[in-house]
């Protein structure tokens, strides 16, 4: 057939189910020449179908199948795997990835939220994972949050509990000195009593454990010596 310009000053129709037997398997296809390959459809109930690249004036590109990728769709700057992004399935089970080719970064003027449970099991997790697969970062929907290494909890906060260290390792809090020149601080520590009372814990100038139940500010001489220190 040659090629065929259709002009028209009302509108084209084109009927996918015209018949007396109202089946579902009727489409509008457009084929290659050469192969009979399916390129695109439209199918009856409105649904659009795109076998190949989908192609912006040639700058960016959404692709629905990429060789050796296993992507589902990847939207990318037509020719270049850098900057690119995807969808694709996992090998097994039914989990999704979304994966970037080279920096991803998230920006937003408002909140970015995620809800790990949508099904109200009360067994998701937001998970940051290394490159070997180990875990790093731990949230659940329950709260608990978990930093590791190599897979292995080293900080876990839960229930108001806060846990350094693992069972291999000893655990060490440091708190930091304000170190800003000609105005140096110690770094402190705040434990409240049974009655919701604030007391301050420092070291000295003269390396002696202090307690007030004020901040000391640049005075580290306030408040008590600590027992009977030497």
């Amino acid at each position: 057939m040659p090629d065929t310009t259709t002009t028209s000053a009302d509108n084209i129709y084109a009927w996918l189910n015209n018949d007396a037997l109202g089946d579902s398997g009727n489409y509008f296809r457009v084929q290659k020449q050469t192969g009979a390959t399916e390129v695109f459809r439209v199918d009856q109930v409105g649904n659009v179908h795109v076998f190949g690249t989908l192609r912006r004036s040639g700058t960016h590109e959404l692709m629905n199948d990429r060789a050796g990728s296993g992507a589902i769709a990847r939207f990318m700057k037509a020719g270049q795997d850098q900057g690119s992004i995807g969808y694709r399935n996992a090998s097994s089970g039914n989990q999704a990835y979304f994966y970037a080719v080279g920096p991803l970064a998230i920006r937003s003027a408002g909140d970015i939220i995620f809800h790990l449970d949508s099904d109200g099991d009360a067994t998701e997790e937001f998970q940051v994972r290394d490159y070997a697969d180990n875990l790093v970062l731990q949230v659940t929907e329950n709260g608990a949050f978990r930093l590791c290494d190599a897979g292995a909890p080293e900080i876990t906060l839960e229930d108001g509990v806060l846990h350094v260290g693992a069972d291999e390792q000893r655990g060490i809090v440091q708190v930091l000195r304000d170190a800003t020149a000609g105005s140096e601080k110690a770094g402190l520590l705040v434990l409240e009593d049974a009655a919701g009372q604030a007391y301050y814990l420092w070291v000295d100038s003269s390396n002696r454990l202090r307690m007030h139940n004020a901040n000391p500010g640049s005075n580290d001489l306030l408040g008590d010596v600590v027992g009977s220190q030497t």
